[in-house]
């Protein structure tokens, strides 16, 4: 789905998926059930599976920054190639121009998502009993609704350019 979203994206291709960005939360919350259920059936500690974690994501990430290297290379774009392969490698977004936060490898945003919601429930989550956890899903809910009704949406993903999520202009009658 994100595939078809991304062909419509980048070859005006019309499809009936506008909304397939949507899949990739889909994916987090999957990926996140699945974790779960191995790491309390195999009881690994924090730093375990941690480590499980960038060893199977890093690699994909590290090969991305060399294609994106490569071929902003190939195209004549040496200007910056070196930080930011360097970055990349090291799993830092760069705020600083306009475009994607991984310009070698924009995808690399959700890798980045992947493995800060992986800290999050090897550190935190995973020691939540039912209730507490029900009440992180609530406040959570919450704040990203609250986003997107200030800034008409959800969809920054990669992209790091400045004023991307501006709010929304409030009626008149509203305004301080």
């Amino acid at each position: 789905m994100v595939m078809l979203y991304h062909a419509e994206l980048s070859f005006g291709i019309q499809t009936l998926f506008s909304r397939g960005y949507l899949f990739v939360d889909f994916f987090f919350v999957l990926s996140g059930f699945v974790l779960t259920l191995s790491v309390d059936r195999e009881g690994m500690g924090s730093a375990d599976f941690m480590w499980r974690r960038v060893k199977r994501l890093w690699p994909l990430a590290a090969l991305g920054a060399f294609l994106g290297a490569a071929a902003a290379l190939f195209m004549g774009q040496h200007d910056g190639i070196a930080l930011s392969l360097a970055m990349a490698l090291l799993m830092i977004p760069s705020f600083a121009q306009t475009g994607p936060v991984f310009p070698l490898n924009s995808p690399q945003w959700s890798l980045l998502m992947e493995l800060a919601a992986n800290v999050l429930h090897a550190v935190i989550l995973r020691r939540l009993n039912d209730r507490q956890l029900r009440c992180a899903v609530l406040v959570s809910a919450l704040a990203l609704a609250t986003t997107i009704m200030l800034f008409d949406g959800n969809i920054l993903g990669g992209v790091g350019r400045a004023g991307v999520l501006r709010p929304r202009a409030q009626p008149a009658g509203l305004r301080a």
